[in-house]
């Protein structure tokens, strides 16, 4: 069964650089640039397996996105990773709940075992 990816990401070399890795290994995959159309496309399309958010430079409320995620739509089993270069993001996706949390630059072999 081929896994489902929802990657949200404001910086598109990054944006594709996941997609194609993870498309590699046989992830369908969805891309957003933004939490709010994250959130749009979350409300139309079937439940993914992981959601991969990488912001850089964004006054995101992680915690807001992974509760509408986990409570609002129900989707406790979906696997959240977020991706940071900053001590603050790594406090951030903790104190959100997030599952995990990588540090930029991703090493795209434990990306791709985290998801595939």
């Amino acid at each position: 069964m081929r896994r489902s990816v929802l990657i949200i990401s404001n910086n598109h070399r990054s944006q594709v650089t996941y997609a194609a890795a993870l498309n590699g290994y046989g992830c369908e995959i969805q891309t957003t640039q933004t939490i709010e159309a994250g959130r749009a496309l979350l409300r139309t399309y079937a439940q993914p397996d992981t959601i991969i958010i990488d912001l850089k430079h964004s006054n995101t409320n992680l915690r807001d996105f992974v509760r509408f995620v986990r409570h609002d739509l129900g989707y406790a089993n979906t696997q959240i990773i977020i991706i940071g270069g900053e001590l603050s993001e790594q406090v951030a996706a903790y104190n959100a709940d997030a599952d995990q949390f990588l540090v930029r630059p991703v090493d795209m072999a434990t990306l791709i075992k985290m998801v595939a």
